[in-house]
C-alpha cells in the first residue's frame, strides 16, 4: 500500500514503515560505579574549566568597558569604604577551589546514585530500554516523511 506525499512522490504507507523498523530491547541491570565516577569527575571538571575561561573573558571585557572600576566605586560609596578593589587572581583562584569542591561533591552524589540504582535494580530487574533502528536496508537512513 502506498501514499502520495505533498510533492507527489510515492512513499510507503505508515503500516509498512512501522513493520520494517527493527527494534531491540535491552535491560540495564547494573551500572559500573567506577565508570560513573570517572565520567562524572571528568564532566564536572570540564564544566569548571569552561566556566572559569568564560568568567575570565567576561571579566576582561567588563574591565575594558570600565564596568569593573564603576562597580568598585559604587561599592565604595555604598558601604563608605575608602579603598575597595577586586583582586582578580584571588577571585578566580577562589572560583577554582569552589568549582573543584563542587565537582567532587557532584561526583560523590552520582556514585551514591549509581550504587542505589544497582541495589534497586537487583530487586526490580533493571530498566528496559527500547532501541529503534531508523535505517533501512543497507544502512541508508530512511526519510522521516
Amino acid at each position: 500500500m502506498a501514499a502520495l506525499s505533498r510533492r507527489g512522490e510515492v512513499r510507503p504507507a505508515l503500516s509498512t514503515l512501522t513493520a520494517s523498523r527493527s527494534e531491540a530491547r535491552h535491560l540495564i541491570r547494573q551500572l559500573d560505579v567506577r565508570s560513573v565516577a570517572r565520567f562524572s569527575l571528568l564532566f564536572y571538571l570540564t564544566m569548571v574549566a569552561v566556566f572559569l575561561v568564560m568568567a575570565m573573558v567576561l571579566y576582561a571585557l567588563a574591565g575594558a568597558a570600565g564596568l569593573i572600576a564603576g562597580f568598585e566605586r559604587f561599592i565604595q560609596s555604598l558601604f563608605g569604604f575608602t579603598y575597595f578593589h577586586f583582586a582578580p587572581v584571588r577571585l578566580f583562584f577562589g572560583l577554582l577551589i569552589v568549582g573543584v569542591a563542587l565537582s567532587l561533591l557532584g561526583t560523590l552524589f552520582n556514585v551514591v546514585a549509581a550504587v542505589i540504582y544497582n541495589l534497586i535494580s537487583d530487586a526490580t530487574g533493571g530498566v528496559a530500554v527500547r532501541i529503534e533502528d531508523r535505517h533501512g536496508p543497507g544502512g541508508v537512513p530512511r526519510p522521516l516523511v
